[in-house]
């Protein structure tokens, strides 16, 4: 998915194929294990997630620009889809 179709109000559905979100998602019958939101704030998309995983950088609710969180996702190893809300 190209940065311009990603538009403020997408849900971002997460899997790490690392067993512990595969609990999750059979403990809550979910198809993901994390989830985020991206938004618009200041003219920067942003993502908006709580986030405590050792392999990611920082810990708690937090804002982070769109560009720099695909680079810590893709080094976290997420399966990542983007659903448009309407």
């Amino acid at each position: 998915m190209s940065d311009y179709e990603v538009k403020s109000g997408d849900f971002v559905a997460i899997t790490r194929l690392d067993g512990i979100d595969q609990i999750i998602q059979y403990g809550a019958g979910s198809h993901a294990g994390h989830s985020a939101l991206v938004l618009e704030i200041d003219g920067v998309m942003s993502v908006i997630e709580s986030q405590d995983g050792w392999y990611w950088p920082k810990h708690g609710i937090q804002q982070n620009s769109w560009a720099q969180w695909k680079k810590w996702a893709l080094n976290a190893d997420f399966n990542v889809a983007i659903l448009p809300l309407s």
